[in-house]
């Protein structure tokens, strides 16, 4: 169902809402400012990278986080998987195929990673709140040379501030499906970070103008373990069109628990059932993270979830 959470989206853009929600976040905000965990001194530069620029890049070497190898070896053969069907007639015709649910419960160790503390402890020092994670995603791209779905420029809206971090399965040259974002400096030109509708393509590549567009938008290239962090709720983004090899990529999501948007969130394939099997066993922090849901207030789940994926 998309109708009911669109028209609340559009009343959240209205002026007074939107200072009602902004006005809130900023409390809460306010309040959990003494509970924000330390970081280390890198991790603390990652995070002024991200409020400077809107993207960092650096690579899961450089991370060192547990867990990683276990990562990286299951996205490798849920790649595979993905390549093997694509190749299916079913899905022959698809710009993207994404992981099911079978699939990231067959390699947990994908979901998992993004549970870590120190990724948890820079998600919350960013939002400034208690972070929500919705889980991974897997996205194999053909390169088709496709203008569609996430291949589109778009803002995500699953919160006002949110961050993706996403993780390079593949080597991802210029012409291999990069992510690309907008600069912070052109917000503005664009609507504005929160309250503006999402601009068409053709509309945003207007107001930037050809000249502009090279000056205002970062592609993120790099090979095989690059991570991308990201704020794509605030920025433009897209993954350019892939044209001269498949490109392999996981794609997590975080948001606060605060959210006014939660029928934009529940983006992984998992059902609720399902991530409440995987949080039961986790440490509090880890399973409050998963079942975010379980502190929004009960008009905040009124608004039925948008279920429209790629």
């Amino acid at each position: 169902m998309s109708l009911p959470s669109n028209l609340a989206a559009r009343a959240l853009r209205l002026p007074w809402s939107d200072r009602l929600v902004g006005d809130a976040q900023a409390r809460v905000r306010a309040a959990h400012l003494p509970e924000l965990p330390a970081l280390s001194a890198a991790d603390a530069a990652l995070l002024r990278t991200l409020l400077r620029d809107g993207v960092c890049v650096t690579s899961l070497e450089e991370l060192g986080l547990p867990g990683t190898a276990a990562m990286l070896a299951s996205a490798t053969s849920l790649t595979d998987r993905l390549a093997a069907r694509r190749r299916q007639p079913e899905h022959a015709h698809r710009h993207t195929v994404t992981a099911t649910a079978q699939d990231l419960l067959d390699f947990p160790a994908i979901l998992e990673w993004g549970l870590g503390t120190r990724l948890l402890d820079l998600v919350e020092n960013y939002l400034g709140l208690p972070v929500a994670y919705d889980g991974p995603d897997h996205f194999y791209s053909p390169a088709d040379g496709r203008e569609a779905g996430p291949r589109i420029w778009h803002r995500d809206r699953e919160d006002r501030r949110m961050l993706k971090i996403a993780v390079y399965i593949s080597d991802v040259g210029p012409q291999d499906g990069p992510f690309e974002i907008v600069h912070p400096d052109f917000r503005e030109r664009l609507g504005g970070p929160r309250q503006a509708a999402i601009l068409p393509q053709a509309e945003l590549e207007r107001r930037i103008g050809p000249e502009g567009m090279e000056k205002a938008i970062r592609t993120c290239t790099g090979r095989r373990g690059t991570v991308v962090i990201a704020e794509t709720a605030e920025n433009y983004h897209r993954g350019r069109p892939p044209v001269r090899s498949d490109r392999s990529a996981l794609y997590y999501g975080y948001f606060s628990r605060f959210t006014p948007t939660p029928f934009f969130c529940e983006r992984s394939p998992l059902t609720r059932a399902q991530i409440a099997r995987i949080a039961s066993g986790l440490p509090e922090r880890q399973h409050d993270a998963l079942l975010w849901r379980r502190f929004l207030p009960a008009w905040k789940r009124v608004v039925p979830t948008n279920r429209i994926r790629v």
